[in-house]
């Protein structure tokens, strides 16, 4: 039977090393944080309040955030690390290994930079901002302009 008679193939990328050195990462502080029973959050989550103080971190929580995520919410892990894992693979192998972590750091203080203004609008100052989502939103972006005609099953 002809490929075309078969129709497309569903099959998973190939890891790449960026992608997947941030996917250990994000996997790692999720699992050190359930463990710790979330103190972690309280360490590496950014707030409008949190900007300026906090353990010592203040604006290094625009960083730290981005690799932090609610333990007790397994699905907003999941869906960000499938989207790092299928977006990500996809744009490095374009842009490499330094560009995937620079697009994933740069999207993640984007997305932190964008909510931060709204949540001290709203007066939400106190609420602690974190996950990958902006990151992977960015990569997801960058991977829709690159290739906008893909299919993504």
């Amino acid at each position: 039977m002809s490929e075309m008679m078969r129709g497309p193939r569903m099959a998973f990328p190939s890891l790449t090393s960026g992608v997947k050195a941030l996917l250990l990462i994000n996997v790692a502080v999720f699992l050190a944080n359930a463990i710790l029973g979330g103190e972690l959050n309280d360490w590496f989550a950014v707030s409008v309040n949190g900007l300026a103080d906090g353990y010592g971190l203040g604006v290094f929580r625009l960083l730290t955030s981005q690799f932090s995520h609610s333990y007790t919410d397994i699905g907003h892990i999941l869906g960000n690390m499938l989207v790092l894992y299928f977006f990500g693979t996809m744009v490095e192998s374009e842009v490499g290994r330094r560009g995937i972590v620079k697009l994933y750091l740069a999207s993640g203080f984007t997305g932190n930079f964008v909510q931060l203004p709204f949540m001290a609008a709203m007066g939400s100052a106190d609420v602690q901002c974190l996950g990958a989502s902006g990151a992977c939103f960015g990569i997801m972006v960058y991977a829709a302009v690159m290739a906008p005609s893909a299919r993504v099953w």
